[in-house]
């Protein structure tokens, strides 16, 4: 679906041609929705551990409680990225 977002861990071969069903993570989208997931990793060590983290985030996502466009960040670890 579009709205969805893969991850794969590497390191991969610039060769390497993957699909979605090679994908070590998937989140899931909102089909009902517009907004993609946004994708953001810097120099940021936001988990304390001495290595950058991947940050994924989608402000138009509903959450659990039903509260629409709460939005959602996922903080991922980038120990063994």
């Amino acid at each position: 679906p579009p709205n969805d977002l893969y991850l794969f861990y590497g390191p991969l071969s610039t060769s390497a041609v993957l699909g979605s069903d090679d994908a070590d993570v998937v989140f899931t989208g909102d089909p009902d929705e517009d907004e993609d997931y946004k994708v953001a990793m810097g120099p940021e060590d936001i988990d304390g551990d001495g290595v950058p983290d991947l940050v994924i985030g989608s402000y138009l996502n509903d959450l659990p409680s039903g509260d629409a466009y709460g939005g959602i960040v996922y903080i991922i670890s980038g120990v063994g990225m």
